[in-house]
């Protein structure tokens, strides 16, 4: 009898420790899941790319895209090196355009 106690008494042990790492899998697994679901990087990045063809939508997009964009998000670094280059594209065609409507800043032709 002490025999079979003793295996009865290893079984147990080796489920307690199965089971113990079944759920620490299903933790991981479900981490993920409640990660995924909530990951607005995709999103964000087509956004970005818009306000590179559009470049006045930038000053109204850009604040969204900061609010909508978290560390837990898969592409967070990428998203904001994004948008510090957007703004500066952005700067960039409104002075442009600043320079087109005013006269300055282009170049001069002498006659």
């Amino acid at each position: 009898m002490t025999k079979e106690n003793k295996q009865l008494k290893e079984k147990i042990s080796r489920n307690n420790e199965t089971i113990h790492t079944q759920q620490q899998k299903l933790a991981n697994i479900r981490k993920v899941l409640s990660t995924s679901k909530n990951n607005d990087s995709w999103f964000l990045l087509i956004i970005l790319l818009f306000t590179f063809v559009f470049a006045p939508l930038n000053f109204t997009i850009l604040p969204l895209v900061f609010m909508k964009n978290k560390k837990s998000n898969q592409l967070y670094k990428l998203i904001l090196i994004l948008s510090f280059i957007s703004t500066a594209f952005t700067c960039f065609v409104f002075y442009g355009w600043l320079s087109d409507v005013f006269n300055f800043g282009g170049t001069i032709t002498i006659e």
